[in-house]
């Protein structure tokens, strides 16, 4: 009973919000003219991918294009996936941060208005349109980030680190995070049911973990993992630290590490907005495939329908690459296959050498290889990587004859 007016409460509150405040609100900035001034960033700041990416995407657009107002973002502490990622963003004077719940609810509706909100869903989050973060990061010539650290901030996350893993160089460290759909249940986020296509599999980790620890490469895990595992001997976790501990420390590797390690998931985003080299594994759907940044490459799960492995033509062609949902792919006919250790060793060191070694020459080689020029052929024009210049790992497209 008590869940069942909470829910009429809310829905009571939003009805008031949508009809009420959102059109009287909207209508006092339009008279005084606040929209020039300021635009209330269209995001969900309740999810990691999007909290990065988003708002490393506005401030460099804001920068390339010169923008005359300021965007604010609604970070209702109740609701941001990373406090310490907030704090960051702060420091720079092209965005104003909201972090009153109360505030934050009052003015949530001028985050849909086209006269008072910046939509930030062209990024990467619209269907059948490629993605603008992709030509952002392709016109924003620097390598430096535009996140920065803050002196007092920084030197709180060395201090953490250098207490919680005193073993561990900094500058010899790997950061990786697996996607479980677990986590999904643990929020109670529909996805749970809907996306399990985009879980990992840390088993297909193995090979690369003992050759990162052949070469004195610590790896430390991000995040839960609840799939079996049975390579917990060759990484360390953060299990010991409080959850403020964790936002600070997540951030504070990611931007730090020798490279990043991720599945289909926005946390692999934490590494990017810091420009270090990522290698994702398991990845779908296809349209994603290729990230923003150009320093990463992304392995696919095989899709098959019966006993045909499809290829980049099929996927393209037949529109697969926009499968969202675990019910389409099964509605299409199509199973996918978890990468295997031994088959994506080979990529991963080419891109280590490549990306973390800095080996110019291999780079390049990859740049042109002959997969990496097919696949940019035959990419459907409405995937939402179209634009990307980041890399397919040849080796495995060789093996599958994907291109």
């Amino acid at each position: 009973m008590n869940a069942y007016k909470i829910t009429l409460k809310s829905r009571f509150l939003n009805l008031i919000k949508r009809i009420l405040l959102g059109p009287l609100l909207r209508l006092f900035f339009i008279k005084l003219r606040l929209n020039n001034k300021y635009r209330f960033l269209g995001t969900n700041v309740a999810a990691i991918g999007h909290l990065c990416v988003d708002v490393d995407c506005f401030l460099k657009e804001s920068i390339i294009k010169d923008f005359s107002f300021v965007g604010i973002l609604l970070a209702g502490r109740k609701k941001v996936a990373n406090h310490s990622l907030i704090s960051l963003w702060k420091s720079n004077k092209k965005i104003k941060i909201i972090e009153n719940n109360f505030l934050c609810e009052l003015l949530d509706y001028l985050r849909i208005y086209d006269q008072t909100n910046y939509d930030c869903s062209k990024y990467f989050s619209i269907d059948y349109l490629p993605g603008e973060v992709h030509k952002i990061y392709g016109d924003w010539k620097s390598s430096a980030p535009i996140i920065q650290w803050s002196p007092c901030l920084r030197k709180q996350a060395k201090y953490l680190f250098a207490a919680k893993f005193k073993e561990i160089d900094i500058n010899k460290l790997v950061v990786f995070h697996c996607r479980d759909s677990k986590y999904d249940s643990l929020q109670k986020n529909y996805n749970e049911h809907t996306q399990n296509y985009r879980n990992g599999d840390l088993q297909s980790l193995r090979q690369i973990f003992t050759f990162l620890k052949e070469n004195s490469y610590s790896i430390i895990r991000i995040g839960t993992y609840f799939g079996e595992d049975d390579c917990e001997n060759l990484y360390y976790t953060t299990h010991h630290l409080s959850k403020e501990e964790n936002e600070l420390n997540d951030v504070y590797i990611s931007s730090q590490c020798a490279c990043f390690i991720g599945s289909s998931s926005g946390t692999a985003t934490l590494a990017s907005i810091w420009n270090r080299p990522i290698f994702l594994t398991n990845f779908l759907p296809f349209t994603h495939l290729r990230f923003p940044a150009a320093n990463c490459m992304a392995v696919p799960k095989i899709l098959k329908i019966d006993d045909k492995i499809l290829n980049a033509t099929d996927i393209f062609e037949n529109n697969f690459h926009w499968l969202r949902l675990d019910q389409e792919y099964k509605k299409n006919g199509i199973s996918w296959i978890n990468n295997q250790p031994d088959e994506i060793l080979e990529d991963f060191k080419e891109f280590f050498q490549a990306y973390v070694k800095n080996d110019i020459s291999l780079k390049e080689k990859l740049i042109y290889s002959k997969e990496m020029q097919r696949y940019r052929v035959i990419c459907n024009p409405n995937s939402g990587d179209f634009y990307s210049n980041s890399l397919i790992p040849r080796n495995f497209f060789r093996k599958y004859a994907l291109v």
